[in-house]
């Protein structure tokens, strides 16, 4: 069985439904599409979620094409990964 990195429990009263935002409890969550995913971004946050194998995993911005969000959800996730970006080894 394979394991999804950072993923977590899913806590919506239905499988493939996510009512708060994981990272920030917020309501306001919009339902968007990749090209073949349901995604769910967060106006709060502004951070992107997806549900697969019963858990919560945020989305990178870079995989979602033709998202009216793209360019705010990679501005925010770069943020949110600066600094394991810069502390990681380079040529590793």
């Amino acid at each position: 069985m394979s394991t999804i990195p950072n993923a977590r429990p899913v806590s919506a009263p239905r499988l493939g439904t996510l009512v708060r935002c994981p990272e920030c409890h917020s309501t306001e969550l919009e339902v968007v599409l990749d090209g073949c995913n349901v995604n769910f971004y967060c106006a709060s946050c502004i951070r992107c979620w997806h549900i697969e194998l019963n858990r919560v995993v945020r989305i990178d911005p870079a995989t979602c094409y033709g998202c009216a969000h793209v360019n705010e959800c990679s501005a925010r996730f770069a943020s949110d990964h600066r600094a394991e970006i810069e502390s990681s080894p380079v040529g590793a």
